[in-house]
């Protein structure tokens, strides 16, 4: 298998798109309550799985990294870092914390947040450190047309930005699937490696929208 190569140049824009973003990042220069990528996914469909795959950089303990609201239910599927290596993993829109994960700074790292409703078993999984199981929303689901946000939190549909969480650097490679996809694709995901691309969201089938000018690298 070959290992996925990263070369980029930092550009700022407003737009949208569709593309292969392959090699490609999302940068967030500054701290702010604005700049955010707005996703949209490939399918319409009630979710009752999924898994959430993507690589970050930065230098601050505090951030958003994934928040995909739906009109019924804010914090549908989010997870972000709070001061002191905390996560918390919203699904569903119920959370609990997650503890004794990696905290590189100023070097990627590769996250993956998985659920299932059928047992609200919910972990994440960072740089092939496993947390601990929590049960989450069992016998929840996630339905509507969603809003998905990287690099903020939104505390109502689509909005309710606060600059304090949000993210600083470099997001890239994000992936999401209908389902928990098996510990052999998370591992192949975190070394690197060519693994089957997401079915919601597919990095390589990605259409986006940057606000206020979030960066895009190439």
């Amino acid at each position: 298998m070959k290992k996925l190569e990263l070369v980029f140049l930092t550009v700022t824009l407003c737009s949208v798109a569709t593309t292969d973003l392959s090699g490609k990042v999302f940068s967030f220069p500054q701290q702010g309550s604005t700049a955010h990528v707005r996703l949209a996914p490939l399918v319409s469909k009630i979710l009752f799985s999924t898994t959430v795959c993507l690589r970050f950089r930065t230098d601050i303990d505090n951030f958003v990294l994934f928040s995909m609201d739906t009109p019924a239910q804010t914090n549908s599927y989010a997870f972000f870092r709070i001061e002191g290596q905390v996560y918390h993993f919203w699904a569903s829109g119920s959370m609990d914390d997650f503890y004794g994960l990696p905290n590189n700074l100023n070097k990627w790292n590769s996250i993956c947040a998985t659920w299932d409703a059928g047992t609200g078993m919910a972990q994440l999984i960072i740089n092939e450190i496993h947390s601990l199981k929590k049960t989450i929303s069992a016998g929840g689901s996630i339905s509507g047309p969603p809003i998905i946000i990287l690099g903020q939190d939104q505390d109502s549909y689509g909005g309710g930005f606060d600059a304090s969480q949000s993210f600083i650097e470099q997001i890239r490679d994000v992936h999401m699937w209908d389902h928990v996809i098996s510990t052999c694709e998370i591992k192949s995901y975190m070394q690197g490696f060519v693994h089957r691309p997401g079915n919601y969201l597919n990095w390589a089938r990605m259409d986006f929208s940057i606000h206020e000018c979030a960066g895009r690298g190439f």
